[in-house]
């Protein structure tokens, strides 16, 4: 029952792999080629006399039910085709917004013409802004470029107190921040690379670690994509990605999964509840 359900669900468009739960609430599950961590996709699995679900996926706006009397597909071919279309379309609307928010990502860049030297988080995290200036409204401006192709796609925003903000309709996905104001940079990175989560956590190990190409992804859940793209790029060098050591796992988790991915290897900051910029505090 559960395998005929499964193909249901795989036939409208959302692969999950997930073990199925029979008991008539509603779970969710992860759709393989989405986000690590994420979980997308829904179902819910009546069990019985007379078997019954119902499924969907949020993110690709499908939906659709299931009777274990059904002796053929849920879904027919032109439903299929229906739902190919709208996915289509859904991601070219997506590409229109995230191509509009890296226009405005542009412009806030050159916007940004201060120094940030003496800006109170640069001061209070102890470390260099490395390129990144702080805009009108005293808000650092931190580009976020695509680890792929080294374009432009967003921005990320942090005030005094350290309050951080994405621009709005950006993509984040697959990008980072280079800190390539070091020296030899580029050269650097064909031989060794370090991935971490946040911009004064890279600049703490950028400026501690200086013959090491580091590279901000911005979130725990962007170190793959980001790692992923950074080894085809660079297939021989040796990557490293420093962990958050998050009381709840999550930094661990995501860098070790990273770097299981493009067999790279993993260091994490001896005390629980810090990144590297917190253990700069505590030498």
């Amino acid at each position: 029952m559960s395998a005929d359900f499964i193909r249901a669900i795989h036939e409208a468009g959302i692969p999950i792999n997930d073990e199925i739960i029979t008991d008539g609430k509603l779970h969710r599950a992860h759709v393989d080629g989405d986000k690590a961590g994420t979980r997308n996709a829904w179902y819910v699995l009546h069990d019985g006399n007379y078997p019954a679900g119902a499924f969907g996926c949020n993110k690709r706006g499908i939906s659709g039910k299931w009777r274990a009397d059904q002796k053929s597909a849920s879904f027919t071919q032109a439903d299929r085709d229906r739902f190919e279309q709208e996915r289509h379309a859904r991601a070219e609307a997506q590409e229109r917004t995230h191509s509009d928010a890296a226009i405005r990502a542009r412009q806030m860049l050159e916007q940004a013409t201060r120094d940030a030297t003496e800006h109170a988080y640069i001061v209070r995290k102890g470390i260099q802004p490395h390129t990144v200036r702080v805009n009108g409204y005293g808000l650092l401006v931190i580009p976020i470029y695509s680890a792929s192709t080294g374009k432009l796609q967003t921005v990320q925003m942090i005030d005094a107190d350290g309050n951080k903000k994405m621009l709005t309709d950006g993509r984040v996905s697959g990008g980072c921040f280079p800190f390539a104001d070091m020296p030899d940079f580029w050269v650097n990175a064909e031989q060794r690379i370090g991935i971490c989560e946040g911009y004064a956590t890279g600049a703490t190990l950028a400026e501690t670690l200086p013959t090491v190409a580091m590279f901000a992804a911005f979130s725990a859940g962007n170190l793959l994509a980001v790692a992923t793209a950074l080894r085809v790029s660079f297939p021989d060098a040796k990557i490293t990605l420093y962990a958050d050591n998050d009381v709840n796992q999550i930094g661990q988790r995501y860098a070790s999964a990273a770097a299981t991915a493009i067999d790279g290897l993993v260091a994490i900051p001896p005390i629980a509840g810090c990144d590297w910029n917190d253990m700069r505090g505590a030498a």
